[in-house]
């Protein structure tokens, strides 16, 4: 068991059935059942990741859904009142920008995020109109290809912290976990904060005690790391011990394979 599996097994049960985005998740799932098979997102509920990676792709959904609805008007509309149209639709709609450029579907190829954002007159012809009911043949990777820059697009509700050269750490406020989500677009850890022996949780200035704290995560330093999660008041005195405890057994262990 690794430090961070300790953390998840001590933290305060988290209720995710009464968290907005299970709420979320429960009211649109419908949604993305018929390209879930294409996403291999595990519906575990230690560290609530799960929800956000699937709400990320119900959003980018709900907009390919805005758009078909008035695929027959788009088709009487002058290029002028379609452009009025679809900014109207987009306006309030999530997006990441790449190369100065919007993807607000990025589950789908940039071609026919062109298709849809300006001629989705063709949504109404073959092979185009293919896409409104089977979508999954046609979904990208959206993670591999925008990797943890997706994650502080405007598709999710994190703050972010730190980064590294292949890796960015952010902080979902629901959950009071810090995901750490490498360049393909994958948790490489979670990181619950507030374990259950902490009686008191200290919220003032979180954003730069998340930012030392991860420092010396960045740093590969584990007793520091273990050290400053303590002094930032995240984690209890008693979880600081049990945490050093559980990596000297695990340096110990290593040494003795090592002989």
């Amino acid at each position: 068991m690794t430090i961070f599996d300790a953390l998840k097994k001590k933290k305060k049960m988290n209720n995710y059935q009464k968290t907005e985005e299970y709420i979320f998740y429960q009211d649109n799932k419908r949604l993305i059942e018929k390209v879930r098979s294409t996403y291999h997102i595990f519906e575990e509920q230690d560290t609530g990741f799960f929800l956000i990676e699937n709400n990320l792709l119900i959003k980018a959904f709900i907009t390919k859904e805005k758009i078909e609805e008035l695929v027959t008007i788009f088709n009487t509309l002058t290029p002028s009142e379609k452009e009025s149209k679809m900014e109207e639709i987009l306006s309030e709609r999530p997006y990441i920008e790449k190369d100065n450029e919007k993807i607000y579907l990025p589950q789908f190829p940039l071609a026919l995020n062109y298709i849809y954002i300006h001629s989705p007159e063709k949504l109404l012809t073959y092979p185009y109109n293919l896409l409104i009911k089977s979508p999954a043949t046609s979904c990208i990777d959206l993670f591999d290809e925008y990797g943890y820059e997706l994650f502080s697009s405007s598709f999710c509700n994190l703050d972010f912290i730190a980064k590294d050269k292949t890796s960015a750490a952010f902080y979902n406020q629901n959950f009071e976990t810090i995901y750490v989500i490498n360049d393909q677009g994958r948790l490489d850890m979670a990181i619950p904060l507030f374990d259950k022996y902490l009686k008191n949780k200290n919220k003032e200035e979180l954003d730069e005690r998340l930012k030392r704290v991860m420092e010396k995560f960045y740093s590969n330093e584990r007793t520091a790391f273990i050290k400053a999660l303590l002094d930032e008041k995240l984690i209890s005195e008693k979880m600081h011990k049990y945490l050093i405890k559980k990596v000297s057994k695990n340096r110990a262990k290593r040494a003795k394979k090592e002989q």
